[in-house]
């Protein structure tokens, strides 16, 4: 008779210390591997308007053990291959950014492993959307920054408000949305702007060092 596969650990709690991971408590470890994820990709130095965009090869790292994939090299394999699959941030692995990208595998699984399988869906949730709060609260603090880095670079460009309306084509927005200032065209989204606005904006994004991503992971 086949012999059934009990969990060793068939309660689990976040308070729950585990000797395999060195008498830490799980929700340690959580904090862990969302602190090693988050480093990763804030060495890739990536700014985004969607979550999608933000969570990068980390996202998809999620979503593979969601559907029960734990397999240590497995998963670091594809999520090489998804990080090298984008040349934007292919170029962006060091020695640091590797071994962050590395550790914070071997802790998911080592982790997952020790929760029963109709939790683990649960414990991934609860990573993935700390991960996002770290990212987007950084990436907030970022569109700050643009937005006013972006007006003095049109103010540089453009003699005044008048001139960067008519250089960049936008009288017919500028109608719609009442442009008086130059912070208004700062705040136009993307699909609001015309191919002449778009080319300013790209001009402006190339001068910085991150990499930087609109809705559905569009590069600016």
């Amino acid at each position: 008779m086949r012999s059934l596969l009990i969990p060793k650990y068939e309660r689990f709690s976040l308070d729950q210390s585990f000797k395999e991971l060195g008498d830490k408590k799980a929700n340690e470890i959580v904090e862990e591997i969302s602190n090693k994820f988050n480093t990763y990709l804030e060495n890739l130095n990536v700014r985004a308007t969607s979550k999608h965009a933000l969570m990068g090869p980390v996202g998809k790292i999620l979503q593979q053990v969601k559907e029960g994939k734990l397999d240590v090299d497995f998963l670091k394999g594809y999520g090489m291959r998804v990080h090298k699959s984008d040349a934007r941030i292919a170029a962006r692995l060091d020695v640091s950014t590797l071994k962050s990208f590395e550790e914070g595998i071997e802790l998911l699984s080592k982790l997952l492993l020790l929760v029963p399988r109709h939790l683990r869906p649960r414990v991934v949730e609860l990573i993935d959307y700390k991960i996002y709060y770290k990212r987007e609260k950084a990436n907030v603090d970022f569109w700050e920054k643009w937005r006013t880095d972006f007006e003095e670079f049109l103010k540089k460009k453009f003699k005044n408000v008048e001139a960067l309306v008519k250089g960049c084509k936008l009288e017919g927005v500028s109608d719609k949305r009442r442009i008086k200032d130059f912070f208004g065209v700062v705040q136009l989204p993307r699909r609001l702007r015309t191919r002449e606005l778009q080319d300013v904006v790209d001009e402006f994004n190339k001068s910085r060092k991150e990499i930087i991503l609109e809705e559905g992971g569009e590069e600016e």
